[in-house]
Order: structure tokens, then sequence, then C-alpha cells
């Protein structure tokens, strides 16, 4: 049983905390899952040309086995949720 718990966990993690952070030409910023799918965005939002992409964690820190980086995940997310 704790291992099926972990794995939801891990789905979990992968679909509600951000794995990157995306800013397009017009300033839009974006807030991306593991599976690349937006979960957050703030400014204009009417380009699609990405100029910047940066990442939170690799697949050897995933927050699903680092605590360090679960916290700054959430703690990216939070501030984003705040604005």
């Amino acid at each position: 049983m704790g291992r099926k718990s972990k794995r939801l966990s891990k789905s979990i993690m992968m679909e509600e905390l951000p794995y990157g952070r995306r800013v397009f030409d017009d300033g839009t910023e974006e807030l991306f899952n593991r599976r690349y799918e937006t979960i957050r965005r703030r400014g204009p939002g009417k380009s699609t040309v990405q100029v910047l992409q940066k990442f939170f964690y690799t697949d050897q820190n995933p927050p699903w086995e680092d605590d360090h980086v679960k916290s700054q995940c959430e703690t990216a997310l939070n501030i984003w949720r705040a604005e």
C-alpha cells in the first residue's frame, strides 16, 4: 500500500507543482507542470513567442524525492497564487 500511495503522491506533484517557468516576448509568464501544461499565467497572454524557459528541478532531484525542491516549488506556486 505504501508504494501505491507514493505513486499517487508523485502523480499529484507532477500535475500540481511547477516544473518550470516560461516567459514570452510580450511579458507574459507561465508556470508549467511536469507534463508541460500551464498551471498559472500572468500578463497579457497574447504572445506565442517564447523567449525564456527555466526549470525548478531535473529528473535527478524531483520534488517527490527531494523535500527541499518540493518546498521551493510550493513557494513559487504560492507566490503566484498571491498575485
